[in-house]
C-alpha cells in the first residue's frame, strides 16, 4: 500500500483527491463500484484493477487497485 494525491478545480471550487494504491492477492474480485475500508477510512475504487501475470510463466502475482477519497 502506498499513498497518492491530486488536486482538481471543479465548478469554481477546489477538490483534493486523496487515495491509496493497494496490491492484493491474485484472484480477488474487485468491482469498480466497490468500496474498501483501510485503517478505518472508507475509500472508493478508482477505475479498473490492474492484474499482474507473467507473460513467460503465466504466474499471477497480484492485483493493483487504486482507491480514492474525495474531499472539498
Amino acid at each position: 500500500m502506498w499513498p497518492r494525491t491530486s488536486s482538481e478545480q471543479e465548478q469554481a471550487r477546489s477538490q483534493v483527491i486523496v487515495g491509496l494504491t493497494v496490491f492484493i492477492p491474485p484472484g480477488v474480485d474487485v468491482p469498480a463500484a466497490d468500496r474498501a475500508r483501510v485503517r478505518g477510512v472508507v475509500y472508493e475504487v478508482d477505475g479498473e484493477p490492474g492484474f499482474y501475470r507473467s507473460p513467460l510463466t503465466g504466474h499471477a502475482s497480484g492485483t493493483e487497485v487504486a482507491l480514492r477519497r474525495v474531499t472539498g
